[in-house]
């Protein structure tokens, strides 16, 4: 939920309001889907990202990335982000896989909507390698690859460095 004080977030949705009321874009949809929590399944919430063609997210403070950008990116819109700064094996790249924007640069921000809006072959392109990026990379399974390979790791590297200490 966008507030005055939640920074980047309150400007993206003010701007999607503008942008959706002066160029008459639409159908939008913006801010939260429901109330619900996130442990059901959310039907409304999966046939609205399901029809969607571009997807803007804006991550709160001090928190990147959570199961809805993945959902997002594998959902086959286009997807919208502001910048992550915690590094992450197989990290999304810039009009490859989404589009990167900064929350606090309305004329940019814009500027990219309208391009991928006017361009739907393009935000299409980027959109299908985005999904299978996120298919292959960034699904549940493929997170829990990336804890038991780091605690493997991990592991080994301790056995060599008390063999060392012998």
């Amino acid at each position: 939920v966008a507030s005055a004080s939640s920074g980047g977030r309150w400007n993206v949705v003010q701007w999607l309001k503008a942008e959706e009321e002066a160029a008459g874009m639409g159908p939008m949809h913006i801010g939260p889907i429901t109330g619900s929590t996130d442990n059901c399944i959310d039907l409304k919430y999966l046939r609205l990202l399901h029809s969607a063609k571009i997807v803007v997210t804006c991550q709160p403070a001090y928190w990147e990335t959570d199961y809805r950008t993945w959902e997002a990116l594998s959902s086959g819109a286009l997807v919208f982000i502001d910048p992550t700064t915690t590094p992450m094996p197989f990290a999304p790249e810039d009009k490859v896989h989404w589009v990167l924007y900064d929350p606090h640069n309305r004329s940019d921000f814009v500027a990219k909507l309208r391009y991928y809006t006017q361009h739907p072959e393009a935000a299409q392109a980027i959109a299908e390698a985005g999904r299978a990026f996120a298919m292959r990379h960034h699904r549940t399974v493929s997170r829990m690859d990336q804890v038991l390979w780091t605690a493997t790791l991990n592991r080994t590297r301790t056995m060599d460095l008390g063999r060392l200490q012998i």
